[in-house]
């Protein structure tokens, strides 16, 4: 057993079945894995890291399996026993700082434009081009909890934010919740690059569709500045699926 896991770890006593469970430090609520009761974890969540808002499960269990299996179902390099290894899928509340962003920038680009002529030569023509601009995002998602990968958290993305609720417990009940255990400033730096792409591209799209050019060549100069305006936090629903294989 890893020393800084076992460490990390919590023994709560179920008050259903009396039944000892594990579970994470950052751990909200849980489920008893022996008879399946949902249990509030009592002195993890406290007044600072309680989320915000909460956005409630729309999609069942059943139905979250029936989408998976319904997208391996055509993947050629799938075994046909695959199907089979689906062993547990978890609903769980993941924690996510919002951020609201201000973005100033500006940007000189060359474009050009390619011409043929009767006899086949073939011209481009360079055309200078200065874009600048202003650009308000609302509810910059970026998850708070180092056990989940960025890399998957960001392709699940984007939530419908219309969903989300004020935060209540009952709404966890019944599924695995956490609070973060990385800060809205340790996360920052991914809301900013996240707000800073976006514009630079919306920049340089805008440039591209000026008259008569075909496309940007190069980007001579720019400059981008990101002000944060506000931070919240919420939990959203991910369904994860623990699968067997080869083993």
């Amino acid at each position: 057993v890893d020393k800084a896991e076992y460490e990390n770890s919590v023994n709560y006593s179920c008050p259903s079945c009396g039944a000892g469970v594990v579970a994470d430090q950052s751990t909200v609520s849980t489920e008893c894995p022996y008879c399946g009761n949902s249990m509030l974890v009592q002195g993890i969540a406290t007044e600072d890291n309680i989320p915000r808002w909460v956005m409630p499960f729309t999609v069942t269990k059943e139905e979250a399996e029936a989408r998976m299996r319904e997208h391996f179902q055509h993947k050629w390099y799938l075994s046909r026993q695959f199907d089979a290894s689906l062993e547990h899928m978890q609903g769980v509340y993941v924690p996510y700082h919002l951020y609201d962003m201000t973005v100033t920038g500006r940007a000189d680009y060359i474009g050009y434009y390619d011409v043929s002529d009767s006899d086949g030569h073939d011209d481009r023509y360079y055309y200078a081009i200065k874009r600048a601009g202003h650009a308000a995002f609302e509810k910059i998602p970026v998850d708070g909890s180092s056990k989940m990968p960025d890399g998957h958290m960001d392709a699940i993305a984007p939530f419908d934010f219309s969903k989300l609720r004020d935060f209540s417990a009952s709404y966890i009940a019944g599924y695995l919740t956490e609070v973060p255990d990385e800060t809205a400033q340790e996360c920052l730096s991914r809301a900013e690059s996240r707000a800073r792409n976006s514009f630079e591209s919306d920049l340089r799209d805008d440039a591209r569709n000026e008259r008569d050019v075909e496309g940007i060549e190069e980007t001579v100069a720019s400059s981008t500045d990101v002000q944060l305006d506000g931070v919240s936090s919420c939990v959203l629903p991910v369904w994860l699926a623990h699968c067997t294989w080869g083993s």
